[in-house]
């Protein structure tokens, strides 16, 4: 597969995790891999794109970003690219408070909103508060 990004193309792969979109780049042995790495809250839009000729396989996956980054996705096998619209479609669009905590131990309860609110100096730890005002 292939990110355009800024007019230039690079071969990698794609992993999906339940948090973020990750990229990472195919590089020459010797040289370190760049990643990109999105998290689906930042993803604005998604759009699937056909090829533009006859004859060409794969399709394009037009992602905008909440921060104003754009970049497309070039696949060359069109039901690869369905699988991602797709799930990308489902890890964007949550209806649950529970599937938005990144944090593994986190509890939620529907009735409840989570804060991480610091608790001192930049540095310290960090405290999970919950309002039940909401």
């Amino acid at each position: 597969m292939e990110l355009l990004s800024r007019g230039t193309p690079t071969s990698g792969t794609l992993h999906l995790t339940a948090h973020h979109l990750i990229f990472s780049s195919h590089v020459p042995e010797g040289e370190r891999a760049r990643e990109m790495w999105v998290c689906y809250p930042m993803i604005h839009t998604v759009e699937r794109r056909q090829p533009l000729g006859l004859g060409v396989e794969g399709c394009a996956l037009r992602f905008r970003c909440r921060d104003f980054n754009f970049f497309t996705l070039n696949f060359r096998n069109e039901m690869e690219g369905k699988e991602v619209f797709e799930t990308v479609q489902k890890l964007t669009c949550v209806g649950t408070l529970r599937f938005i905590c990144s944090i593994s131990n986190c509890r939620i309860r529907e009735s409840a909103v989570c804060f991480l609110l610091p608790t001192g100096e930049a540095g310290e730890e960090v405290q999970l508060v919950e309002d039940l005002s909401a």
